[in-house]
């Protein structure tokens, strides 16, 4: 907690001899010199030594911690680390940070960053949050992107839903499944089987199981399939053959139908 230095000599060079276990420490903090009074207002440097003993206080400078910036199943941006100055709050270090330089991540939108690399919009930093004496790594939170799925009526009168949203990745026909009937779309004559993807699609390519939602809004198309209706065959005072009614598709000709008798 002393050193001596001789009447008129350098009192850097005497604190310069100093060894590594003799200087101060401070958490966070590095050792940038001394100074004659308690700021760095009067850093010692070509200072000589007078003829009375004297104090000099130790000055001090934050230490900066690398953040490093983990996409987290994103694209990095142009920046991957920062620098943050021990006790300096991290949130507003981070808000500096400029569009491209944040990860991007196809049918998501990036909310944050995380101690966490499971976090949710929960787990991100808050104000409250200031930098430590080590390095450390966040990791960007995540949210789905939900696009819109228009619901064409094909031919047929609308629902109460014309248009629903879906998040990247989520199943479509889950989400469809869960209209209610008054949702979906009616047609005189005709059946309303599902949705396609094409608007003359059939029974065949109606929405799977499988199918799941792109990062781009898509339009899905009813598939209609005819109504078929009982035509009565009365014999009309004459004796009635083995068949006594056939059905015939809604619009398509009944003579077709009868003449296949």
């Amino acid at each position: 907690t002393s050193i001596k230095v001789a009447f008129d000599e350098s009192i850097k060079a005497g604190l310069d001899l100093l060894a590594g276990n003799e200087l101060p420490t401070r958490t966070g903090y590095k050792l940038i010199g001394w100074s004659t009074t308690r700021d760095k207002s009067d850093l010692i440097t070509d200072n000589k030594m007078g003829a009375n003993p004297i104090t000099v206080y130790a000055i001090w400078e934050k230490e900066e911690y690398t953040i490093t910036l983990n996409a987290n199943g994103g694209k990095d941006g142009t920046k991957t680390s920062i620098q943050v100055p021990f006790e300096d709050n991290i949130k507003d270090a981070l808000d500096k940070l400029q569009d491209d330089e944040k990860p991007t991540r196809e049918g998501y939108t990036f909310i944050g960053w995380s101690r966490n690399p499971q976090g949710t919009a929960n787990d991100i930093i808050t104000a409250n949050e200031t930098m430590g004496s080590s390095p450390m790594t966040l990791y960007a939170v995540w949210e789905k992107v939900e696009y819109t799925i228009t619901l064409n009526a094909n031919g047929g009168n609308a629902g109460n839903t014309t248009s629903i949203k879906v998040p990247f990745e989520d199943n479509i026909k889950d989400a469809l499944d869960k209209l209610q009937d008054a949702d979906k779309p009616t047609r005189d004559g005709y059946t309303f089987v599902g949705w396609s993807r094409n608007p003359q699609g059939t029974a065949n390519d109606i929405i799977t199981a499988n199918e799941t939602m792109g990062s781009s809004p898509i339009e899905l198309y009813a598939v209609w399939e005819k109504e078929e209706y009982e035509v009565t065959l009365d014999a009309n005072d004459g004796v009635a053959g083995t068949k006594t009614s056939i059905k015939v598709a809604f619009d398509e000709s009944i003579k077709a139908g009868l003449d296949l008798l």
